[in-house]
Order: C-alpha cells, then structure tokens, then sequence
C-alpha cells in the first residue's frame, strides 16, 4: 500500500510512526477481507468436484506389484529424460 502526500508521515515524530503502524494494521485486514472468501471458495469448489485424492510415489506400495523396478521408476520420476530431448 502506497500513500503519497501524507504530512503525517512525512515528518519524523511519535505522529509519524502512529499513522505508519495503522496503516500496515488496516492493509493487513483488507488484505485477509480478501483472501478469506477467496480461499473458501477454492476450497468449496475443489470439494464440490470431488476430485480423486493426490498420490504420490512416497506412498505407493511397491510389494504389490513385485515385477516393479523401484529404483527405474523413481528415476523416471526426477523428468531427466524431458531434458535430454
């Protein structure tokens, strides 16, 4: 938040730092009074679209699938062949 032509702020002084620190207090509110709906409503839409749970390789169970080279497939999972071509 800018605010320009303020005699308040521009004078050194108890006044000065009084003006600054309410100023960072209501930028800090405004700031939440936005991201709060915001955030609520990306949370309510992704539950609404009840999309699959994220898996990653961390948990996946390699025992089920024996024939599974673990180690061929983690290095897949680091992309270095995306750069090779």
């Amino acid at each position: 938040m800018t605010v320009t032509n303020n005699k308040a702020l521009d004078q050194p002084g108890r006044d000065s730092l009084t003006t600054w620190i309410v100023l960072e207090a209501i930028e800090s509110l405004l700031g939440e009074e936005y991201t709060t709906p915001e955030s609520r409503r990306i949370k309510m839409a992704l539950q609404t679209a009840r999309l699959p749970t994220v898996k990653t390789l961390s948990g996946y169970d390699f025992s089920f699938q024996p024939s599974l080279d673990w180690n061929r497939v983690l290095a897949l999972a680091e992309l270095n062949f995306v750069a090779r071509h």
